[in-house]
């Protein structure tokens, strides 16, 4: 799977650990998802993970320090 696409997962307050064995994940969206609230650390094992949206997670306080070690990603999207 290279892309995974949970937009506007209401339900959502966080990714599971499991998110860290998707190791060929390039696109991940999220956008909606207003009750996600954390990351588990195993996110930053997606090394191929060129492209995150976040927008309107309004409930996403912080990220992983972890968020440091994505070599491959280019683009980030924050704005709510």
């Amino acid at each position: 799977m290279t892309h995974l696409d949970l937009w506007w997962c209401d339900s959502l307050k966080k990714l599971h650990e499991s998110i860290g064995e998707l190791e060929c994940l390039t696109h991940l969206n999220l956008q909606g998802c207003e009750s996600l609230k954390e990351f588990h650390v195993r996110i930053s094992e997606l090394k191929y993970l060129t492209h995150l949206n976040l927008q309107r997670c309004e409930s996403l306080k912080e990220f992983p320090m972890s968020i440091g070690k994505f070599k491959s990603l280019t683009h980030l999207r924050l704005d709510s």
